[in-house]
């Protein structure tokens, strides 16, 4: 718009002049005129106006997303995705929480191991990241509970931990605390509920693990009751990825399998229970669920970080033990209801007629004449003042088979003794006292109860001069059932303990975490045929088990129920007990010779057929020679390497050979391949990697590869031996 001049409509005025022809001057008036501008100023004007306003829309969304970060990420946000070094956590409010363990810090690397946590916590509720810097998170669920989260690292690096300490506040400040492990299909998992039955396929290579799942039920960790077939109550997992899982002996934990949307879960539960186990009068400790996940690049590494991060090994060696010297005998007889002294006798002069001696004889005082040394109820005065003893008549019984070269071991059942010693105490209380009149938690009476236990345990060995005790738990149930007994753990691990520091070795049936005792383990009897599901190819696979998390000196199971014949053309279906069969027998032997210790339930000079004496002979021959190795493999498990190894002891990155069940190390340079099945006269053998000399044959065999059909008859054990370079 621009103001040009113009002469008034009066008259005609001269433009170039602004004088009128007659002379006369007017006054030029301001008038708005529309000029068009050029096309090209135009264009320019428009490009400069879209420019700011593209500068005005970025700087404002980005103000935005400042102040909206700030309030998603500083306040109450419904976004919580924390990375954590090589752990993530997602802990969004509206749907379901979870962490992930990486190979390494990027997201595409290789997932390691899912859970869902913080199953307990009701959905949605807001939470606070309260703290968070490289080694440490802090994340909080108001009212409900509290997550840190610490990170470290082993002094070389190769292995790194994340410890996850859960506490209740509020509404679930007793209740409960739950996460859930996904256990992929392609891990597999030694632990306890992780059963691994092989399944036989054509070829050993084709076997697959299948987990014994007890699915829906939880599982109490902090009692005494086996879970199932298996014997271990333990708060360790080892998964073949290379992660380990460890739960704090202060959690009072329970756990189940689970099955959802097709996945299979372990899940870890805080939670009181039965609250007496863990408190007087009504009073508890906040609950609190307490775990770590550890991971290295293989199996081998994280396990033996594990061992020195939780002392998961043998205090001491036990190189000079009855138990490793010489075979472990517990007698066998079936369908009679009370063992006389006269049939005792008779089953040990049975064993040194087979030719072997410097034997362990476990017997159960018990079913000797039906009368127990340790009645479960206080009866008279006289039995509190002498409340451990049995009948003079089998303790002469007893010295005539030490005469014979017999070790003697007692068998102690927890249950039974347990009550003795609180009858003992509670009665000088009142004749109507039970065990409400004491707490156990106080600590003066908890004194006296565990000098009883020591006292009882000591005068019995010393009157009868016993050389070791059999801590029995199949019945550890009954104590739950009618009698409410805080801290039954720790009373179990106390007097085995005790007994592991006042004998040369002891025998416990279950364990507790106790892998610093030095015990021996003894692997639940098994059924008298081939199965893998209770039979005899499921000893191996039992026995690594036990081995990997810290158990190195293992007892390997008898024969319990034995065959059962039915006569179906009598008018009344009658059964008759059997002896294993002649090759089963032959075979379990040969399995279970090399064992850190040896034990019989059937003595050899049963079998009148075969060969069977030349063959129990050359066996324990072989023992004998490598006797030597054993010792030093003894003082080794000080230090957290097993016994008995399987094969991805040598090679922890090579998957296809974890799930193999049918062979195992004695130590590095000792291969042993027992034969497993009915009427094979023939194994599938893998070698590890190196040389390896056949002892029988004296063959030398290039190792990291299977040997198909190798020769392997009833006589003979296959055992290997590693070949120095």
């Amino acid at each position: 718009m621009r103001f040009v001049k113009q002469c008034t409509p009066d008259s005609q005025q001269n433009a170039n002049s602004g004088v009128h022809q007659s002379g006369v001057k007017y006054k030029p008036v301001r008038t708005a005129v529309l000029i068009m501008e050029s096309p090209r100023r135009s264009e320019l004007m428009e490009k400069a106006r879209m420019i700011c306003y593209t500068f005005g829309l970025i700087f404002g969304s980005f103000t935005l997303a400042v102040l909206a970060g700030y309030w998603f990420f500083s306040l109450d946000n419904p976004v919580g995705q924390i990375y954590f070094q090589d752990l993530y956590i997602d802990v969004t409010f509206n749907t379901s929480r979870f962490l992930e363990l990486r190979k390494g810090s990027g997201h595409y690397d290789a997932l390691l191991l899912k859970a869902d946590i913080g199953l307990s916590i009701p959905k949605p509720t807001p939470f606070k990241v309260m703290t968070k810097n490289k080694t440490f998170v802090y994340v909080h669920w108001e009212p409900y509970a509290e997550l840190k989260v610490h990170s470290s690292q082993n002094a070389g690096g190769s292995s790194s931990c994340f410890d996850l300490y859960w506490k209740g506040k509020g509404a679930l400040l007793w209740n409960s605390l739950e996460d859930c492990i996904d256990l992929e299909s392609n891990v597999l998992w030694y632990g306890t509920l992780m059963s691994k039955d092989l399944t036989t396929g054509s070829q050993i290579q084709q076997n697959e693990w299948k987990r014994q799942l007890l699915p829906g039920k939880w599982h109490e960790f902090n009692s005494l009751d086996s879970i199932g077939e298996d014997m271990t109550i333990e708060r360790y997992w080892l998964a073949s990825n290379g992660v380990a899982i460890h739960v704090s002996r202060n959690t009072p934990l329970q756990a189940r399998i689970i099955h959802h949307k097709a996945i299979t879960k372990l899940c870890l539960r805080a939670s009181y229970g039965n609250q007496t186990k863990y408190s007087a009068h009504g009073i508890y400790p906040s609950l609190h669920l307490d775990y770590s996940v550890c991971k290295s690049s293989n199996i081998r590494l994280v396990h033996e970080h594990m061992v020195k991060r939780y002392g998961l090994h043998p205090s001491k060696g036990v190189t000079q033990s009855p138990l490793i010297l010489g075979p472990v005998w517990y007698p066998t007889f079936y369908g009679a209801k009370t063992i006389t002294a006269e049939s005792l006798q008779h089953y040990a002069q049975q064993i040194l007629d087979s030719g072997i001696d410097n034997s362990v004889l476990v017997i159960d005082i018990e079913k000797i004449g039906g009368i127990s040394p340790w009645p479960r109820q206080a009866r008279d005065n006289k039995l509190l003042t002498n409340a451990l003893s049995i009948p003079s008549h089998l303790s002469r019984a007893l010295e005539e088979m030490r005469k014979m070269g017999f070790c003697i071991a007692i068998k102690i059942p927890f249950t039974s003794f347990l009550q003795n010693i609180i009858s003992r105490i509670v009665s000088y209380k009142s004749k109507s006292c039970n065990i409400n009149c004491i707490n156990l938690h106080d600590e003066n009476v908890l004194k006296i109860f565990q000098q009883t236990m020591m006292d009882s345990i000591n005068s019995f060995k010393t009157k009868h001069n016993i050389c070791s005790f059999s801590l029995e738990f199949e019945d550890s149930h009954r104590v739950n059932a009618s009698l409410s007994i805080p801290h039954i753990q720790t009373h179990a691990r106390f007097l085995l303990n005790y007994l592991s520091e006042c004998c040369q070795s002891t025998i416990v049936t279950l364990t507790l975490g106790t892998q610093n005792t030095s015990a021996f383990i003894k692997i639940k009897d098994i059924d008298a045929n081939w199965s893998h599901k209770g039979g005899l190819a499921s000893v191996i696979g039992s026995a690594l088990k036990l081995s990997v998390i810290g158990y190195p000196y293992i007892i390997p199971p008898g024969f319990r129920n034995p065959i059962s014949q039915t006569h179906a053309n009598s008018s009344k279906v009658s059964r008759t007990l059997l002896q294993p069969d002649l090759e089963l027998y032959i075979r379990w032997f040969q399995l279970t010779v090399l064992f850190p210790a040896v034990s019989f339930t059937f003595p050899p000079c049963l079998y009148q057929e075969g060969n069977l004496s030349s063959i129990i002979t050359e066996l324990l021959a072989v023992r004998k020679d490598l006797m030597p190795i054993l010792r030093q493999l003894v003082t080794e498990a000080e230090f957290g390497k097993p016994i008995m190894r399987p094969l991805w002891w040598l090679e922890p990155s090579k998957y296809s050979i974890i799930s193999i069940q049918d062979e195992f190390l004695l130590g590095d340079n000792i291969l042993v391949a027992p034969v497993v099945t009915p009427g094979s006269r023939h194994q599938d053998i893998y070698f590890p990697p190196g040389l390896w000399r056949d002892r029988r044959l004296s063959r030398t065999l290039q190792g990291g590869q299977w040997y198909r059909q190798y020769d392997a008859p009833l006589s003979n054990l296959p055992i290997f031996f590693k070949l120095e370079k």
